[in-house]
């Protein structure tokens, strides 16, 4: 992914990241973050509360309940291990190591291809 901080242009890119993945996008104020975003993606969680998505450097910050055999099936895959990073966590560790009442609640994902892999497998869940 392409790193937006501090680019002024940076909601152009959000907004086809968000897209390309399914994300429904929603205008915030802009917040004095290091990327200058006014858009972010959020999907409701068919449990309790929701999906959010903010862009980070060159990563997403996702919040959210993934109930821990989703967050092992991610984790299974070459792609959920290296870029749908439980916790942020740059050691990849798998999430049995980071699950809190049963979910994994924060990821950082690295790529598109990570972005859409990890809503497709929530579809799939039918989490959102």
């Amino acid at each position: 992914m392409k790193n937006l901080a501090g680019e002024e242009t940076a909601d152009i890119d959000i907004r086809k990241e968000l897209q390309h993945a399914g994300i429904t996008v929603h205008e915030v104020p802009k917040g004095r973050t290091e990327v200058p975003y006014t858009l972010i993606g959020k999907l409701p969680c068919k449990k309790s509360g929701e999906f959010k998505f903010t862009r980070a450097w060159y990563y997403w910050v996702v919040s959210g309940p993934v109930p821990l055999n989703v967050a092992k099936e991610l984790y299974s895959t070459a792609i959920g291990k290296r870029d749908v990073r439980v916790v942020g966590h740059c050691g990849c560790p798998p999430p049995e190591e980071w699950v809190e009442n049963g979910f994994i609640n924060s990821y950082h994902i690295d790529s598109q291809e990570g972005l859409d892999f990890f809503v497709k497998t929530l579809r799939k869940h039918n989490i959102i």
